[in-house]
């Protein structure tokens, strides 16, 4: 499967393009009155623009879409392809018919040429779409996998949501430290349970699926290494908000989904266990 999935790249999209707008599927076709050859041609505009557009939805992560696209351009120019054969073969049979050998030549020396273009941009088709299919089954089989790990980690963390309390003389000692000290005192009273990662991909125009691992367990204390707070997450509404207790302020609040992000991939969050030794107080 690997030397298939190398051909899905931006290039694979640019070339096929490239290879689509060197053809013209022209025909020539007899003026009966004059007995002059006129053209006549089959635009292949929206089979490029499709491969176009599905380079640009591969480049957003848009890999599903992008593969129908491609499907779509392939359909497209196979049928106009097929329609450029038969008038092909029309306009040459009717040369052929009245013994026009000298106009017959003329008509194969114009399509000819055409002919040879068509097949590299079939087998560039063949072999795009083809690692695409492998490229998107790799992909959901990773995105499977992702999710089982992350469901199998959230499990493993989730099992306990009870209402875990914070030991005795944290807060204060927590209150009165500054700066890199919080994280000093939060090491001293909790281990880190998990540090937490987060996965932000695109899922349609202006939407993203948004995964982290774990999976945000609730009731549970987290220190926003950032933000030097520590949280007690409440309930989660995916699509905007989460909602936490704030410890120092014994306040409840909320924050957006987006800063949550913003705090993981930036200094940190971090998912908190009391260490057995510690004496635990409401």
């Amino acid at each position: 499967m690997a030397p298939a999935v190398a051909l899905v790249d931006e290039g694979a999209f640019m070339n096929l393009t490239t290879a689509i707008q060197s053809i013209h599927f022209k025909v020539w076709v007899t003026v009966e009155s004059s007995g002059t050859l006129r053209q006549e041609s089959i635009p292949l505009t929206d089979e490029r623009a499709l491969v176009h557009a599905a380079g640009r939805l591969f480049a957003q992560g848009a890999t599903e879409e992008a593969a129908k696209q491609i499907k779509q351009a392939q359909s497209g120019f196979n049928r106009k392809k097929a329609e450029w054969e038969r008038r092909v073969r029309q306009s040459e049979d009717d040369s052929s018919r009245r013994r026009a050998m000298r106009e017959l030549q003329q008509k194969k020396g114009n399509h000819n040429p055409i002919n040879t273009r068509v097949s590299p941009a079939e087998n560039q088709f063949r072999r795009l779409v083809e690692a695409m299919d492998v490229h998107l089954t790799l992909e959901r089989k990773r995105e499977l996998e992702r999710k089982q790990a992350a469901a199998n980690s959230a499990a493993a963390i989730s099992e306990d949501e009870e209402l875990i309390a914070i030991p005795a003389g944290f807060l204060d000692e927590f209150r009165t430290a500054e700066g890199d000290e919080r994280h000093a005192v939060v090491s001293k009273y909790f281990n880190v349970e998990a540090e937490l990662m987060v996965e932000v991909r695109p899922a349609g125009t202006q939407q993203a699926s948004v995964t982290f691992t774990p999976a945000l367990p609730k009731h549970r204390l987290y220190y926003i290494v950032d933000a030097a707070q520590i949280v007690r997450l409440r309930r989660l509404k995916v699509s905007r908000n989460v909602f936490y207790h704030n410890c120092l302020t014994r306040q409840n609040d909320k924050m957006t989904l987006q800063s949550v992000i913003e705090y993981v991939q930036a200094g940190g969050v971090w998912l908190l266990r009391p260490r057995p030794n510690s004496f635990q107080t409401d």
